[in-house]
């Protein structure tokens, strides 16, 4: 593992990692996508809006989908 405040690499043994990732959405091409003001009409499904699990984005998807 990475230890962050000094740059170092430890080996730790475990039998289980949890994994903490940040709370808040990937939206960055979405933003690019958007700031280049092309022709396409843009529409943010599953992490694009918040971390969440697969089937909130299948269904924000299908919502989306349905709208067209």
């Amino acid at each position: 593992m990475l230890h962050h405040p000094t740059g170092d690499m430890r080996h730790v043994a475990a039998d289980h990692v949890v994994l903490a990732v940040p709370q808040r959405p990937d939206d960055g091409l979405y933003r690019d996508l958007k700031a280049g003001g092309g022709r396409y009409e843009l529409h943010r499904v599953g992490d694009c809006i918040a971390p969440r699990r697969a089937h909130a984005a299948v269904v924000d998807g299908h919502r989306v989908g349905a709208a067209l």
